[in-house]
């Protein structure tokens, strides 16, 4: 249904906005939509996503996030596999907040639906090539084509490299460079009456190093300069195939969405930025099958509209990871299966000609079974061997009111639970006495009203949100020193309770040749019962934020003037906004990174008969800005002062800084 007519906040970006913002991967737009945050870094797996001042992240087998990607209806599997390639998209949209009564896989935090361009039994085809600083190349290509009369394929493939843009000087090499390749095919066409789509997809990237840095106090270097002794690598493969069907029956439609996906990573990292081996993280592997199977039914029947499902998703994982020390080598090793069944149901109801109501609820039923648990400790850890299961049943509601002004506006006011299930954590720890490896299932209330309005004869937008998010036990990701201890452990457990408030506004304006276009969020988040956080005695954290940023902005404005013969040109500029983020609930202000403005610049010149023609050239952050996009404690600073290092590395920090200033040329065709 129309964006306006959608009772829940909703953020659309399509593709002629994502070909003018220069937007390649997913995380290119998590500055431009409200509210959402990410820490950029290379580690993928590692990195931070924060929605709603709540991080995303997910960082082994047992924790799942609350953040979910769909493509085309489809889920697009474990955390790390969210940041994929925009190859051939129609439209990407942001929905935050508990999900579940739309869409197959639960969420508590929100959904990006990702929704590709379908052959449409048109011939097309299009080529882009761009080179740029540093080494940067890109390749994109994609076609479509009839298959006689019922039936038409497309495809897309990329390439995407670029040098690295961090200096170690200990291996005399440079680190996070990019390497990205990318497929996807899809058939499409009608078969016994079924609308029948089938997609085939592939993505690898292959970075040769990755680098972290010294960022503040002991041993500090200069921006974007490292002194790592492990050359670091981060290799992530995604690849899945899906087949869709849908019928047209007299009481509605019927869909069924069926697939299978893979994703592999692998990680070396020198987690204490040193040129000596205090602690190494050594092939941090993982894998991940994914089957799933969704069945819906929807229908407009007059003053009534409803969609009703039932999904399967079966997911089987496996990790090892490594780490080495002065001291010695340990390593956990995991296998954990998961299945969830979910049913789930929407209906809509005109109470009047202006009024409508809606309601929604979904029963999930969510099992874990650990299979195995092996610790290897080496003499540095404790050794153990476990295995456990868990299951749990959750039934969430939801609820609407929308109102219509006419052709101008529409209000809504949304109550939304979402339910995420508790797990285990399977990475290295110090010991199941110390760090529990049960934690329990969490539950998020979420209320939201605001407005949608055009104006202008639709050439002005204005829409407000303000929403409130209640969290119950929310599961809570620690990687911290504990009392009396030297190494520092990765502990999950379970804040009692926090909230989050917030505001997201959304303006665009029309005038002429020109664009202008604005997206706010503003996040106020907090602790309101964490006891003994650390183990007993430790006290309670509640006051302390929850790490994400309080504000994110942008502000865009494009115009387009016509060159007669010569063709048309646009200039688009953007100021990005995002405040500082990260850090641990302990409220250290050292593990917190710093508030990132970035000003981005573009100019297109299409041209031709038909504007088939198109010249890009494009600068990314146009004043060189320099700020640490991921900040933490130096990992092990006990170890290292026991082979001479003063006590001030305690204090010190590593991370990551942004990317310099960066440009570009674009050239391409379109048929």
């Amino acid at each position: 249904e129309p964006l306006r007519a959608v009772p829940a906040s909703v953020t659309v970006v399509d593709s002629e906005t994502v070909t003018a913002l220069g937007a390649h991967r997913l995380d290119d737009l998590a500055l431009r939509l409200p509210n959402l945050a990410s820490d950029s870094s290379p580690l993928t797996g590692f990195s931070g996503r924060y929605v709603r001042g709540v991080n995303a992240g997910a960082r082994n087998i047992g924790f799942d996030s609350g953040y979910a990607v769909f493509v085309d209806g489809v889920y697009a599997g474990r955390f790390a596999a969210a940041n994929l390639v925009l190859q051939d998209v129609e439209r990407v949209e942001y929905l935050p907040g508990p999900q579940g009564t739309l869409f197959g896989r639960n969420t508590t935090l929100g959904v990006v639906n990702v929704v590709t361009r379908r052959p449409d039994g048109t011939a097309r085809a299009a080529v882009d090539l761009g080179i740029g600083s540093d080494g940067y190349r890109r390749l994109q290509a994609d076609a479509a084509a009839p298959l006689g009369r019922d039936w038409a394929l497309s495809g897309s493939v990329g390439r995407e490299s670029r040098d690295g843009l961090v200096e170690n000087a200990y291996l005399d090499t440079t680190g996070n460079d990019v390497d990205v390749r990318d497929g996807r095919l899809m058939l499409t066409g009608r078969a016994a009456g079924w609308d029948t789509t089938v997609a085939l997809d592939h993505y690898r990237s292959a970075p040769d190093l990755i680098a972290r840095q010294r960022l503040e106090g002991y041993g500090a270097l200069p921006p974007r300069e490292a002194g790592n002794d492990l050359p670091g690598r981060l290799e992530d493969e995604d690849y899945g195939a899906s087949l869709t069907l849908q019928r047209d029956l007299n009481a509605g439609t019927f869909t069924s969405i069926s697939a299978f996906r893979r994703f592999d990573t692998a990680a070396d990292v020198d987690d204490d930025a040193w040129e000596v081996p205090a602690q190494h993280l050594i092939d941090w592997t993982e894998r991940t099958d994914q089957f799933s199977q969704e069945l819906r039914f929807a229908a407009d029947r007059g003053a009534w509209r409803y969609l009703t499902g039932a999904y399967l998703l079966a997911m089987d994982s496996v990790s090892s990871r490594t780490v080495t020390s002065f001291f010695g080598q340990a390593r956990a090793d995991g296998e954990l299966d998961a299945r969830t069944y979910a049913l789930f149901a929407t209906a809509g109801y005109d109470l009047t000609e202006d009024l409508e109501a809606e309601a929604g609820l979904r029963w999930t039923r969510e099992s874990k079974d650990l299979e195995g648990y092996t610790q290897d400790g080496g003499g540095v850890l404790l050794d153990f061997d476990l295995a456990d299961d868990r299951s749990v049943t959750s039934v969430t509601p939801a609820a609407s009111l929308r109102y219509t002004f006419g052709e101008q506006a529409t209000a809504f006011v949304r109550y939304a639970q979402g339910f995420k299930s508790g797990g285990f954590n399977a990475d290295l720890v110090t010991a199941p006495a110390i760090t529990p490896l049960e934690f329990d299932d969490e539950r998020v209330d979420t209320v939201e009203t605001g407005v949608k309005s055009r104006w202008l004869d639709n050439r002005l937008r204005l829409d407000l949100t303000l929403f409130r998010t209640s969290y119950r036990d929310l599961q809570v990701s620690q990687y911290e020193v504990l009392p009396g201890a030297t190494l520092p452990t990765l502990r999950i457990t379970n804040a009692a309770s926090a909230d989050t408030t917030g505001v997201e506004l959304g303006a665009e304006l029309l005038l002429g040749a020109w664009r202008i276009a604005a997206d706010v969020g503003q996040t106020h988040s907090e602790v309101d019962d964490f006891t003994d956080p650390l183990g007993p005695g430790t006290g309670n954290w509640a006051g302390n934020g929850l790490g994400g940023p309080e504000w994110t902005t942008s502000l865009l404005v494009a115009h387009t003037r016509s060159l007669g013969r010569m063709g048309e040109l646009t200039v688009t500029a953007e100021h990005l906004f995002q405040d500082a983020l990260g850090g641990d609930l302990d409220g250290d202000p050292l593990t917190r990174s710093d508030a990132l403005a970035l000003t981005n610049l573009r100019a297109e010149l299409a041209f031709g008969a038909n504007r088939q023609w198109h010249l890009a050239a494009w600068v990314d952050n146009v004043f060189d800005t320099e700020r640490v996009i991921e900040r933490h404690r130096a990992a092990a600073p006990g170890l290292l002062m026991l082979i001479g290092f003063p006590p001030e590395i305690a204090d010190s920090t590593v991370g990551l800084y942004n990317d310099p200033r960066t440009f570009g040329l674009e050239f391409g065709l379109r048929l």
